[in-house]
């Protein structure tokens, strides 16, 4: 369940991207509303699982961020 709500992320930075919010703003509201989705859900789940969708979480955030530094370098 992490993973999939920390994927969100790349298609809500894509939608940031246009808007009139500067980007790096609408980053820490992205990244606080997915950290909260992510208790949310783990806590819905059972609170044994809370820290699994918060690694979920990071997982996703770990990966977005190194497909964006590989784009960036290749521009």
């Amino acid at each position: 369940m992490g993973l999939l709500i920390g994927s969100t992320n790349a298609l809500l930075a894509e939608r940031a991207v246009g808007a009139d919010v500067p980007f790096h703003m609408s980053s820490l509201a992205r990244l606080g509303v997915l950290t909260a989705a992510a208790l949310a859900v783990g806590l819905a789940i059972g609170t044994a699982t809370v820290w699994l969708t918060l690694i979920g979480v990071a997982g996703a955030q770990l990966v977005f961020a190194g497909v964006s530094v590989r784009e960036a370098m290749r521009q």
